[in-house]
């Protein structure tokens, strides 16, 4: 086996830097060099990251192996991969919020504007109005119902008939999408002990991701847990919704981990 004249490379990017050597030799030694490798791109610093293994003249047969350094680029930090350290992945997602939440939410949206018989004048404020609650000086002639069925049936006890005077501008919808984002954190440990230590007593509360990824504002909800085997070690993970406004997550709903 020997190495094949002007195969060195090495190179410099933003993952760090990389290079690779190319041998050449029989095929049985091709191939053992090849299942020699360890690639493990869950360790940092110098490693493999790829082999392959290719015909090259006749009977000669070459395989190059690329090398990875991300330790070798000082402006990438490579996260500890020891048992119990966590690593974390970013990602975005979908939130239903009430459309009361929206910043332009209008009454308009989504109620009937109803008035008794009679009063055929749309106020002015019927295109403005953010609360269903009426003016004292309003409450006689008119009333925001979110259907119809909520109309006294025939007269009130004041004598008065109700008919509804505008429909709403969005029938039917009350929420609306938003899409937050979402962060997952993992570790690794040596039993299924110590990896449900670091979900328990997580989910479902208010409570903050390690790394946000300098994401600010409102505030996050662990929404799902899980523990699994890799065929290696047990792998505790934790999924963190951030909330759909500044206003953060509703803490008489949902209760906040550093009260515990």
């Amino acid at each position: 086996m020997e190495i094949k004249y002007q195969s060195r490379q090495n190179e410099r990017s933003e993952s760090g830097r990389s290079d690779s050597i190319t041998y050449y030799g029989s095929y049985e030694e091709m191939t053992k060099l090849l299942e020699a490798q360890r690639i493990s791109p869950e360790t940092s610093g110098r490693k493999v990251i790829s082999a392959v293994v290719s015909q090259s003249e006749g009977s000669l047969w070459q395989c190059e192996i690329k090398y990875q350094n991300t330790l070798g680029n000082s402006n990438v930090s490579a996260p500890d991969d020891s048992y119990g350290k966590k690593s974390a992945q970013l990602s975005c997602g979908m939130l239903s919020m009430p459309l009361e939440s929206h910043a332009d939410y209008r009454v308009c949206w989504n109620y009937y504007l109803a008035a008794v018989t009679g009063v055929t004048a749309i106020p002015e404020w019927w295109e403005t109005a953010k609360s269903a609650i009426l003016a004292d000086s309003q409450i006689d002639r008119y009333k925001w119902v979110k259907s119809i069925g909520e109309l006294p049936m025939g007269k009130d006890n004041n004598g008065n008939e109700w008919r509804i005077l505008k429909e709403p501008l969005k029938p039917g919808v009350e929420s609306y999408d938003v899409a937050t984002y979402q962060v997952t954190e993992s570790a690794k440990f040596p039993s299924p002990a110590r990896a449900g230590k670091m979900i328990a007593g997580r989910l479902n509360k208010i409570t903050k991701p390690d790394q946000t990824f300098g994401i600010v504002g409102g505030n996050w909800k662990c929404d799902s847990a899980s523990v699994s085997w890799n065929g290696k070690y047990w792998i505790a993970t934790l999924s963190y919704t951030k909330s759909g406004d500044e206003k953060g997550w509703d803490t008489d709903l949902y209760e906040n981990e550093q009260k515990t």
